[in-house]
């Protein structure tokens, strides 16, 4: 029996007359192309969203939107690799027409329409939820850190950068010492020598006038590290260690696990974070309240309180203290008297509140003088200067939260099966562990496009290919 065989390469054939013969009705690619069609350019401020009347006609926005799109579907990233995929990719030749713009074209398209890209973004948030694909009353919100274009031997802090520019000078002190001795010697052997000797010594001196540039940086700023490759990026501490990158922030809507919206910044923790992801989720959604789940690592008074105001009700578990890991008295040890303003500690001392400093408005301070002679002061507090307990402006707002909530126990135990999805898809399915371009909002678009991705992969899925196309 023989095997089955193809067409000989040197046969001539018949290819289907028309391109669109070769996507089938059913292919995503279709949705693609029909969902950008539909979007109004100008409205989402992409440039050259209305052609020159001179000049050399530019390509249109709405194709190399596809392309990114698709590319991004299809764990397709770098412009090069884009560039590569519409001389050999059918889908792509029918997406793109047939057109094959360039690799700087392409990364240029990225780089200069970071607005247009959101708006794609939230444009496709509000045809899920057109289609009721967000329940729009829980979201969960986590972070992740991703990996910048910058190593961490090119991360300085201080005290690592003035040692390193101390290394460099003590190296280049060595090779012009070898030098000098190879210039009193004549023998034609040492001649390479010494150009080899030149050439380290120029490269030093390169590598400490960037080093001397960076540690002017810092000693400017307010920040405490700085990265020669890519300036925003900052060192923190992930899941899996000390990394070089950004902290990127999402909101996750509880009935598919969709991104109702998406943000990165350089925040080592997520203490600060809640309540910017939280608005931003809401207005996405343009909805007027709603409920957010998050971790402990997002236990913040005053950030809780922001979401209050803004009609989010935010489901944070209380952080663990050092009492309370220590086994000493914690703050609940301690009674709070509210038309006295003090508290009074297990032994029976009264602490009165200390003024308040312009930077401590938020928080008052409770503290007393007899901690010093007090017979439970071990199982209290080790400072020398006495316990003192802080009380928080917003302290009502959130005991009264915290009761609610206790009540809700179960949304922390759904929490990780929701916000951990996007993150698992992104990082194993995607690829997408790190970014390709340098600054923060250019890594703002690369996040932008990669929750578009996700969300549209998502929207396949659950619409199914026979309504696809009806949901536009």
């Amino acid at each position: 029996m023989r095997y089955i065989s193809g067409t000989p390469r040197d046969q001539t054939q018949m290819f289907p007359p028309l391109m669109d013969d070769f996507v089938a009705e059913e292919n995503p690619v279709r949705f693609i192309d029909a969902f950008v069609d539909s979007l109004d350019m100008e409205e989402l401020k992409f440039v050259r969203s209305e052609p020159k009347k001179t000049g050399r006609p530019g390509y249109d926005p709405k194709d190399l939107i596809k392309l990114y799109i698709y590319g991004y579907l299809n764990k397709i990233r770098s412009s090069r690799g884009l560039e590569k995929e519409t001389h050999r990719n059918v889908e792509l030749m029918w997406l793109m027409r047939g057109l094959k713009p360039d690799f700087k074209t392409i990364a240029d398209f990225r780089k200069n329409n970071k607005k247009g890209i959101a708006g794609v973004f939230r444009q496709f948030t509000l045809l899920c939820k057109k289609n009721q694909l967000f329940g729009c009353e829980l979201l969960g919100i986590d972070g992740s850190k991703f990996k910048a274009v910058n190593s961490q031997a090119r991360n300085f802090n201080a005290s690592r950068l003035a040692k390193v520019i101390s290394q460099i000078e003590e190296r280049i002190e060595d090779y012009l010492e070898k030098l000098t001795k190879q210039d009193e010697k004549e023998a034609k052997v040492q001649k390479a020598t010494k150009k080899e000797l030149r050439e380290k010594i120029r490269k030093l001196t390169e590598q400490k006038e960037e080093l001397k540039e960076a540690e002017t940086r810092l000693k400017e700023s307010q920040d405490s590290q700085v990265s020669l490759t890519d300036e925003d990026a900052r060192a923190m501490r992930g899941r899996h260690g000390k990394t070089v990158g950004y902290n990127v922030q999402i909101g996750v809507d509880h009935k598919h696990k969709l991104v109702a919206a998406v943000d990165v910044n350089q925040a080592r923790n997520d203490k600060d974070q809640l309540s910017g992801i939280s608005l931003k989720s809401k207005e996405n959604l343009g909805i007027e309240k709603c409920e957010v789940v998050a971790d402990k690592g997002y236990y913040s008074h005053q950030e809780m309180a922001k979401c209050l105001d803004e009609g989010i009700t935010p489901r944070v578990p209380p952080c663990r203290t050092r009492q309370q890991t220590s086994g000493r008295f914690t703050k609940e040890a301690f009674v709070y008297d509210r038309d006295a303003n003090t508290y009074t500690c297990p032994n029976g001392e009264v602490l009165e509140p200390l003024k308040k400093k312009s930077s401590e408005q938020a928080k008052t301070i409770y503290k007393t003088k007899a901690c010093k002679g007090c017979p439970l002061r071990d199982q209290c507090t080790t400072a020398k200067s006495g316990r003192q307990i802080e009380r928080s402006a917003y302290e009502d707002q959130i005991e009264e939260l915290e009761r609610e909530s206790k009540k809700k126990g179960f949304l922390q135990k759904a929490r990780k099966g929701l916000v951990e999805h996007p993150f698992g898809v992104l990082k194993a399915s995607f690829q997408y562990g790190s970014f390709l371009t340098k600054g923060m909002e250019n890594v703002r678009t690369e996040m932008n496009l990669a929750a578009l991705a996700y969300n549209m992969k998502r929207f396949f899925n659950i619409m199914g290919q026979e309504r696809l196309m009806e949901a536009l």
